[in-house]
């Protein structure tokens, strides 16, 4: 009991503290930023085709770690999401 209440405690000071440094140091305005947003549904519209196959091509790396299959299709999905809805398209 002792144990689960600790870890609860350290998950929620643990979000705290990245809420904190995220409103102290990216709460900024930037091109990236900017860029983002204006791109953003867009993004979350294509990523969707992109992440099925990467995760289907992961699948054959067995024993891989799990941590670093997600971050290889979640870099791979964002990056080509954004690159695909940034082409520009004729009017």
């Amino acid at each position: 009991m002792a144990f689960a209440f600790v870890r609860s405690f350290l998950c929620l000071a643990f979000l705290v503290v990245l809420t904190s440094c995220a409103i102290l140091y990216r709460n900024r305005p930037s091109s990236l930023n900017q860029a983002l947003a204006a791109h953003s549904y867009n993004i979350y519209l294509a990523h969707v085709i992109f992440v099925m196959p990467f995760q289907d091509i992961l699948m054959v790396w067995q024993g891989g770690p799990v941590l670093v299959k997600i971050g290889i299709v979640s870099l791979l999905a964002i990056l080509i999401s954004y690159g695909i809805t940034c082409y520009p398209t004729p009017d």
